[in-house]
């Protein structure tokens, strides 16, 4: 009975760390819009984080605060062999 409900409680934590990388790589590429933001005008580029995080704002003047994103999973800003290429210019 005791290994059932380890088993169990295993099962569950596995699932909510999955589940919940799978809820952030969709909320993340869905604030991305396909580069842009949500007036419609495209995402800059500022910078990166020490996780390599990309940092993007929007340039549109009609934003009294221009919105900022944060990109942290590859594939939604670029392609994976794009993101090669980052990597070994940085090194």
């Amino acid at each position: 009975m005791e290994h059932i409900v380890t088993t169990i409680i295993f099962i569950a934590v596995f699932s909510i760390f999955i589940g919940g990388g799978i809820w952030a790589y969709r909320n993340e590429k869905r604030y991305w819009n396909n580069g842009h933001c949500e007036c419609g005008e495209p995402w800059e580029c500022f910078g990166n984080d020490s996780s390599n995080a990309r940092g993007y704002h929007c340039l549109n003047p009609r934003h009294e605060h221009p919105p900022n994103l944060w990109v942290s999973y590859p594939g939604i800003d670029t392609t994976w062999s794009e993101r090669k290429w980052i990597k070994t210019l940085k090194t």
